[in-house]
């Protein structure tokens, strides 16, 4: 998997700017790794290697990866953007300090190479061992890669949400526009494990191949060999232990938030034995902000203090989707003060997203927060738009039209005529402000 156009962008970037764009690269697709049981072997610049013990699971973790990236691209500025493409391979490898080598490794590179940004192509072997009652195919016939003497045959995912694995996604139906319907994605993110023990366990990856590989250049013959058997043993039991012991005391709670049940899940949360630990409170805020009469002050304070314990929840998409959710209030002074506490830009995707919402509160304070931040790249036109359709307010509404008359900005069109259809008593403060309007773009 790369970054596509890497070297163009950061032609025009500042050293800092790349690294900054890189790491957000990182850190958006790593977690969607390990959550489907990868292991990344190496970052090449812009590039990921990830090996993966179930071909299924590097084409849903491909999958996942490019709707994280769409679902990243919708609510950021135009220079943080990011396109990539994604190539998989099934083969024998060699292991050497951490690292991977084999044809296998140098055919993936090869398909990645004519991978087309925004996809997810795979070999023929990959596609014999794969199950594909989860993934669907669609063959793109035979292909004549660099360096290779005979052509292979290809594959792809082909985009779209109807396919059976969308069943894993019910919950989610903010996923079904995205380009691969948002259920690997949805599943990476399920299994994907709290902030602190991702990077403790990154950690630990990478030191023990470090360690492995400056002891085994340090001995030699059946000494050597005898360490490694020992060393891998020892880290594969590890890994059994891991994933066989239960680490998630919350599952049930999760599993309520995902179908809708935010008071069932605040009642287990009342009971739970750990709820008083960050993760708890954290997942009480959100039950909080989906009850029928969402109660963002009360989820502000929880979040902060499970943020206050444990800052690394931050990491976690759907904390700070929460974080921003809390804005959707007259009195969300204190939620804006700590974001410019140098905590906005962690939020930066989910402040745009609000910003767009039909949610009077949650849109403007977000905007007003970006505002503060110095950004310029903000939709006026879609805000006021909302404003105009969805208002309670008569001068609301009237301000909205005002304003899309001074913005000129022929988007606005459908929504002023539509608001000239309603009742006299609905536009009884409008006076002309909406034929004003409507002449000044219609003008345009």
């Amino acid at each position: 998997m790369d970054l596509v156009g890497f070297t163009s962008r950061t032609s025009a970037q500042t050293r800092q700017e790349s690294a900054e764009w890189l790491d957000e690269f990182y850190r958006l697709l790593k977690p969607l790794a390990l959550g489907l049981h990868g292991r990344v072997v190496k970052t090449i610049g812009d590039a990921l290697l990830v090996v993966f013990e179930s071909p299924t699971d590097a084409l849903l973790f491909g999958m996942a990866a490019q709707d994280a990236v769409f679902e990243h691209n919708r609510f950021c500025p135009e220079t943080r953007r990011m396109e990539i493409r994604v190539a998989a391979n099934v083969g024998e490898v060699r292991l050497h300090q951490g690292d991977v080598f084999g044809e296998a490794v140098n055919i993936t590179a090869r398909i990645e190479e004519i991978t087309p940004a925004g996809e997810v192509w795979f070999s023929e072997a990959v596609y014999l061992a794969m199950n594909k009652s989860e993934v669907p195919a669609e063959k793109l016939g035979q292909r004549q890669l660099k360096g290779l003497s005979e052509p292979i045959t290809l594959y792809r995912v082909p985009q779209g949400t109807s396919y059976r694995l969308q069943v894993a996604a019910k919950a989610e139906e903010s996923l079904r526009d995205y380009p691969y319907g948002g259920a690997a994605l949805h599943r990476a993110e399920g299994r994907r494990l709290p902030p602190g023990v991702q990077s403790i366990l990154w950690w630990l990856e990478q030191s023990s191949a470090q360690l492995v590989g400056t002891i085994s250049a340090l001995l030699r013959g059946r000494a050597r060999l005898r360490l490694l058997i020992v060393a891998a043993v020892g880290l594969l039991a590890l890994g059994v232990i891991f994933w066989i012991w239960p680490r998630d005391s919350f599952h049930q709670i999760r599993l309520e938030l995902e179908n809708g049940n935010a008071k069932k899940a605040l009642a287990l949360l009342q009971m739970h034995p750990q709820g008083e630990l960050p993760e708890g409170l954290a997942l009480a805020a959100r039950a909080r902000l989906r009850l029928p009469q969402p109660e963002p002050e009360q989820s502000w304070t929880l979040l902060q203090e499970a943020l206050a314990k444990e800052p690394g929840l931050l990491s976690d998409r759907r904390v700070r989707q929460d974080l921003v959710l809390c804005l959707d209030s007259e009195s969300a002074r204190p939620v804006m003060e700590w974001l410019l506490q140098g905590r906005a830009g962690r939020v930066m995707d989910e402040l745009y997203a609000a910003a767009r919402d039909r949610r009077y509160f949650l849109r403007w304070n977000s905007i007003r927060l970006l505002e503060k931040l110095g950004k310029t790249d903000i939709d006026y036109v879609q805000a006021y738009i909302y404003d105009l359709d969805y208002a309670g307010s008569c001068s609301t509404r009237k301000r909205a039209a005002q304003k899309l008359g001074e913005l000129k900005d022929r988007r606005a069109l459908d929504a002023l005529r539509r608001a000239k259809e309603r009742s006299f008593l609905e536009n009884l403060c409008m006076g002309n402000t909406l034929e004003q309007a409507l002449q000044a773009l219609e003008e345009k």
